[in-house]
């Protein structure tokens, strides 16, 4: 009895920790497919059925793998690699990879198909190294040299002792100027560019939309202000989710139709932030016109009931009688 009991504990445990490490996506296997055909240039699948192993390879040489899907079994369950219960190898840098089932038995069911989503290989730019500013060096005014005034010597007078001739006093030199030193212009300080890293923005149109019509949701992805393709993303209106992948201009975008004033919600991968914009009603709508009303040939019954005969015999009356009396004077004024 203790061994039974031991050995139903492990089974409840390796199904308990199958259950928590599971990578189940939130595609099924009928979604997925329509995702795949549809998106064609970043998406590939290869059927195996009944295989326990299998390989698959992105559309195009310049991509490379971002995400693996298996399929295994009848059932609609999607799982996203990496997973316990399978193993993956990738070779051709990055563009192919085998997957193989782990393990045996019922809950390790055989291959139906893998499929990979991909994206274009970027091609790293290097980052220009800034050189430093050389710092002006301020040049020295010159001082000038004095130059010294020569004063002019006294005659002597003539006296009967001569004087000494008194010596010529020497000029003061004028004092020099400090020369004035240059101050350094300080270097520009440099302005961060507003399109660096990676930005996302919405649009909807119309906006505002009428009552009953579609409009489109779309979202552009760039990074460094450069449009991103192959970036998926998934959308939000009403409890309705849609998926696009971005082209070459960065766009991706899906059609609605309109329920009420309500966030559409735009969720990108591969880092980009993700958006809300609300869709509006608008006011100022033509209202569609009420097809015209055909009008209605009146008959006997209806002139009946609307009067029509009885004014009609009376009209006729009063002007047979009036004939009749005009024809009756004329014969009785030929008798007479």
């Amino acid at each position: 009895m203790k061994k039974v009991l031991f050995g139903g504990l492990i089974l409840a445990s390796l199904a308990a920790a199958t259950t928590v490490f599971a990578s189940v996506s939130t595609y099924t296997a009928s979604s997925f497919s329509q995702f795949c055909a549809q998106n064609s240039s970043i998406c590939s699948k290869n059927e195996h059925p009944g295989s326990r192993s299998g390989s698959v390879s992105c559309p195009s040489s310049n991509q490379i793998i971002t995400t693996v899907y298996v399929h295994a079994g009848n059932g609609q369950t999607v799982f996203q690699l990496p997973d316990p219960g399978y193993s993956a190898s990738f070779s051709n840098s990055n563009r192919t990879v085998t997957v193989s089932v782990v393990g045996t038995g019922s809950n390790h069911p055989n291959l139906s198909w893998i499929a990979v989503v991909c994206t274009i290989q970027a091609t790293p730019t290097p980052t220009p190294t800034p050189h430093p500013t050389s710092t002006p060096v301020p040049t020295v005014t010159p001082v000038p040299t004095s130059t010294p005034v020569p004063t002019s010597t006294p005659q002597p007078t003539a006296t009967p002792e001569p004087t000494s001739t008194p010596e010529p006093t020497s000029t003061p030199e004028p004092t020099s100027t400090p020369g004035t030193l240059a101050t350094p212009t300080p270097a520009p300080s440099t302005t961060p560019d507003p399109n660096a890293g990676q930005h996302s923005s919405t649009a909807i149109n119309p906006d505002p939309v009428c009552a009953g019509q579609n409009f489109d949701a779309a979202l552009y992805v760039s990074r460094d202000g450069q449009p991103v393709a192959g970036v998926n993303v998934k959308f939000v209106y009403h409890n309705e989710a849609k998926y696009a992948v971005t082209q070459a201009d960065g766009r991706a975008g899906v059609t609605y139709g309109y329920v009420d004033d309500e966030d559409v919600q735009f969720s990108p991968e591969q880092g980009f932030p993700s958006q809300l914009q609300k869709v509006i009603q608008a006011t100022n709508c033509i209202p569609v016109p009420a097809a015209p009303t055909t009008g209605q040939v009146l008959g006997a019954t209806t002139m009946a009931h609307t009067g029509v005969v009885d004014d009609a015999v009376a009209a006729f009356a009063g002007g047979f009688g009036t004939l009749m009396t005009a024809v009756g004077a004329v014969l009785y004024a030929k008798r007479t």
